[in-house]
């Protein structure tokens, strides 16, 4: 792993911690200047909505403001997703 991606790795974990993301429910990496989040986006210490569709529909509104995030850290070159619940088709997130 270069350098680059470890700076990228301590940048990621600050914004997902100001962000209060719960970090036992999410794994990420960077390789390549390419950051790969897995798993799901939950609000830390937050009661999730107990309706499936709206906690679908609030983990997507977490995905989108965290990739506007992401994307604008110096040297990142592309941030990929792969969320159980929600997905991002074209410009969109959309629940599963």
């Amino acid at each position: 792993m270069a350098v680059d991606d470890y700076r990228i790795n301590a940048q990621v974990r600050a914004v997902l911690v100001q962000r209060a993301v719960d970090m036992g429910k999410i794994e990420y990496g960077t390789t390549n200047r390419v950051i790969y989040i897995k798993g799901r986006l939950a609000p830390f210490m937050r009661e999730e909505p107990e309706d499936a569709y709206d906690a679908k529909l609030q983990e997507a509104v977490m995905a989108k403001k965290l990739e506007n995030v992401l994307r604008r850290l110096p040297g990142v070159r592309d941030v990929v997703f792969l969320l159980e619940r929600v997905h991002k088709v074209g410009w969109r997130w959309r629940p599963r």
